[in-house]
Parts: structure tokens; sequence; C-alpha cells
């Protein structure tokens, strides 16, 4: 679409990885901070959720590219909290298992999301496809148990 050439693709994509990767260790430092996994993962929810909204209303502007980055960014920015609330919440005689139970979800997730986006695509086009995965992160942001998170003594 925007008839880049590959060298130049990969060098905006490496851009991308590794700022999902220093978005990783931010989001660990928010967290420690806050005292609170979940609110910093329910504020990045919203944020993808916006981001997505964007995307999809711009697919076909310039503006996309900058958003498809930082949608890369965000999305990758939290996986560290969500494995270390799961074992937190766990407990210790739970926590491997929580923590099986939730890889083996999330790569079933990933693992199916291909597939299924290229046919919300192939049926009605990119700026779909992000509209559709809006859903996604809008519904985190309801289903994230920020009130039953246990409060960090730095932060009451």
């Amino acid at each position: 679409m925007h008839s880049w050439e590959p060298a130049a693709a990969g060098r905006i994509l490496a851009l991308g990885q590794i700022g999902g990767a220093l978005a990783r260790l931010g989001a660990g430092w928010w967290s420690d901070q806050a005292g609170s996994r979940m609110r910093p993962m329910r504020l990045v929810a919203v944020a993808i959720t916006l981001v997505m909204a964007v995307l999809a209303a711009g697919t076909h502007t310039p503006v996309a590219i900058a958003a498809l980055l930082l949608a890369g960014v965000l999305t990758v920015s939290p996986n560290g909290l969500a494995f270390t609330a799961v074992a937190e919440y766990a407990g210790r005689a739970w926590a491997g298992r929580a923590l099986g139970v939730q890889n083996t979800a999330q790569n079933v997730v990933a693992t199916a999301t291909p597939p299924l986006l290229a046919g919300v695509i192939g049926a009605g086009g990119y700026a779909t496809a992000f509209a559709a995965t809006i859903a996604f992160p809008l519904l985190a942001t309801v289903v994230i148990p920020v009130s039953k998170e246990k409060h960090d003594s730095r932060t009451a």
C-alpha cells in the first residue's frame, strides 16, 4: 500500500520492536512506582483502544504508520505485568499452574489471530479488521480487576 522498499519497512518494524522492549521495561517501572499491576494494565488497554480507533479511521492516511507503530509498542507493554499479576494472584502453591494456563491461553489466541484477521481483512479490508480489534482492549478495561487488587503500602 505504501510501496516501501523491504529494507526501509524492516527498519521501521525494528524500531517498533525496540520500542516494545523499552515499553515493557517502562511498564514494569510504572507498575512498581504505582504499587499496582492492574491500574497500569487498564490504562494501557484504554490507550490501545484509542490508538486502534485512530488506526481504523485513518488506515489509508499518513497517520496510519505512526498509529501502527504505537499500537505495536503499546500492545506488548503490559505483558510482564500480566505474568506477574497472575503469579501474585495465584499464590505460591498455584503460581506455576496459573502461569501455565495463562501462557497456554495466550498462545492459543495468538495462533488463532492471524488466520481470523486474514478472513476479516479479506472480507472487509484493513480498516474493518482494525475496528474489530477495538473490542478486545475495550473489554479488558472492563474485566481487569482493579478494585480487587491488593494495594501497596507505598501508595495507600
